[in-house]
């Protein structure tokens, strides 16, 4: 847990990561984990930032970009951005380097650091890897699973429940549509 609470944390520790890993998963090259990394070593701190890390962190390439980027919002005054919703200049540079070190162009780049302030900015990231996991890992063994959304109503504090969904086997689950439909 961040000092800003959970709507800094979730925005530091899921907004940009899930960010970073669907990147991954859709990088238009097979460019491999080495290959990333010395893409991302030239003209950043990453290589020194990765020989400071100790066991599985520093051998997995992925979980050292991951660490790397996280790392970055964390400059003095970067958590009073972050709290506004607004991605730190140096994470920003750091996503848009991590998206041209999987092998995305200059301008596709661009459109995926767009997407991940837009993400950053929402209170409640959409939690896709969360979800993804409650349904392969939950559901999926027959255990029934309800989500029920409970958010604050901002500055009054007041609470709200949303629209509730329940997560079975075989059952298709939009996470995207789930928590825009109850977090917007």
């Amino acid at each position: 847990m961040l000092a800003g609470g959970v709507p800094l944390t979730a925005r530091a520790h899921y907004a940009l990561r899930e960010g970073l890993q669907d990147l991954r998963r859709r990088r238009p090259g097979v460019r491999s984990p080495r290959e990333a990394a010395a893409v991302l070593g030239e003209g950043t701190d990453f290589e020194a930032f990765r020989a400071g890390l100790r066991g599985g962190m520093r051998r997995s390439v992925w979980r050292a970009m991951e660490a790397w980027l996280l790392s970055r919002q964390t400059p003095p005054r970067a958590l009073e951005a972050a709290a506004r919703g607004e991605l730190p200049a140096p994470a920003a540079e750091a996503f848009r380097r991590g998206a041209l070190a999987l092998g995305f162009d200059a301008e596709a780049a661009e459109r995926a650091l767009g997407e991940a302030r837009s993400e950053y900015a929402r209170e409640t990231p959409r939690r896709e890897r969360l979800f993804s996991f409650l349904t392969r890992r939950v559901a999926s063994r027959g255990v029934p699973l309800l989500l029920l959304p409970l958010r604050h109503g901002g500055k009054s504090g007041a609470l709200a429940f949303g629209e509730a969904e329940a997560l079975a086997p075989g059952r298709a689950f939009d996470a995207r549509a789930f928590v825009s439909r109850n977090f917007d």
